[in-house]
């Protein structure tokens, strides 16, 4: 019989959007988009609500039917797991806004981060950014 370690790696996810850094736990999940009237991340083919990024038995990223799209090296997708760092461009497959997915053990992440509320209001670069536990 197995023994249960408290020690096991926690999954998490650094996510990059230009300067700013979110680190995400597998208990949350994450939306990124854009919110029209506020100046942050002025650009204009993101969506609203553009992107999510999730965990379940891995992370998962979905395009939430952003009109211009969510491409991976060039390839637009509309749902990927990420199992190693990758760059996701928003709104346009060569200049579109760049964001950074790297899985990390969330033991790492500073204590200050990880709270979700304190995580949320670090939103100077994005429009809008939702951190939910599940």
């Amino acid at each position: 019989m197995a023994r249960h370690d408290k020690r096991a790696r926690r999954l998490g996810l650094s996510v990059r959007v230009g300067s700013r850094v979110w680190q995400v736990r597998e208990d949350q999940s994450l939306v990124l988009g854009r919110k029209s009237g506020e100046p942050a991340l002025s650009a204009p083919y993101i969506s609203r609500r553009h992107l999510r990024i999730w965990y379940d038995e891995g992370w998962i990223v979905e395009d939430l039917g952003s009109h211009n799209g969510t491409f991976l090296e060039g390839r637009r997708i509309a749902e990927m797991r990420v199992g190693e760092p990758c760059t996701l461009r928003l709104g346009d497959p060569d200049s579109g806004t760049e964001v950074v997915l790297a899985p990390v053990d969330s033991r790492r992440f500073a204590a200050h981060a990880t709270a979700p509320e304190q995580v949320a209001s670090t939103t100077e670069d994005l429009h809008q950014t939702t951190i939910i536990r599940r």
